[in-house]
């Protein structure tokens, strides 16, 4: 539920590809949770082309940030082709 509120705020106050670069400056910014949200939107195709290895690349920063649900999205994308 989470991940669709992000995408409905920013998309709807913002536009898609602001709300992209804001997420993108907060990982960069060490935000786990906003690595984490990349990672869904790039492996949902939330406003974006899917793209799985950039999606895993957002989840091992969310991981290596401390956030969880990041780990454990690498260990579910793991099976996944490469995109």
């Amino acid at each position: 539920m989470q991940k669709y509120i992000w995408v409905v705020v920013f998309t709807t106050v913002l536009g898609i590809s602001s709300e992209i670069t804001e997420m993108q400056k907060a990982c960069e910014r060490k935000m786990p949770t906003a690595c984490y949200e990349l990672g869904q939107l790039y492996e949902e195709g939330l406003g974006v082309d899917i793209n799985i290895s950039v999606s895993k690349s957002y989840f091992q920063k969310a991981c290596e940030y401390g956030y969880d649900k990041g780990c454990k999205h690498l260990d579910i994308n793991s099976s996944k082709p490469q995109a």
